[in-house]
């Protein structure tokens, strides 16, 4: 991870008290998506929302990538399921520091949430 003072349990302290709402949606937002097998372990959480990896920056067009960052090792693609969790990750519109972005479109997502 970039940062070793991430509290994963601080952030969620929430999923601890007793008013807590087992009946709740609960959606993460973190910017380096390998931080998902830290709180999948110990919290459930239905959405995970990430960046960071810009899906590689540097893809090549008939698939996989020489290029991956620290954050983002295990995942850095598009889309995951873990469990029964989703985990989105977008590219953004910017790149990594080397000013590089090839065959990795950027975006810009939009979420709709619905209970139906």
């Amino acid at each position: 991870m970039i940062s070793k003072n991430d509290d994963i349990n601080k952030a969620f302290s929430y999923f601890n008290k007793e008013t807590y709402n087992s009946n709740i949606y609960t959606i993460a937002l973190l910017h380096e998506p390998d931080l998902v097998d830290k709180i999948s372990s110990n919290y459930d959480v239905d959405l995970y929302l990430a960046g960071h990896s810009h899906n590689n920056s540097i893809n090549y067009p008939w698939g996989g990538s020489p290029y991956k960052i620290n954050g983002a090792l295990k995942y850095n693609e598009e889309y995951y399921e873990i469990g029964k969790a989703k985990l989105f990750i977008s590219s953004g519109i910017g790149t990594n520091g080397n000013g590089i972005r090839l065959w990795c479109l950027p975006s810009i997502n939009f979420f709709r949430l619905s209970n139906e």
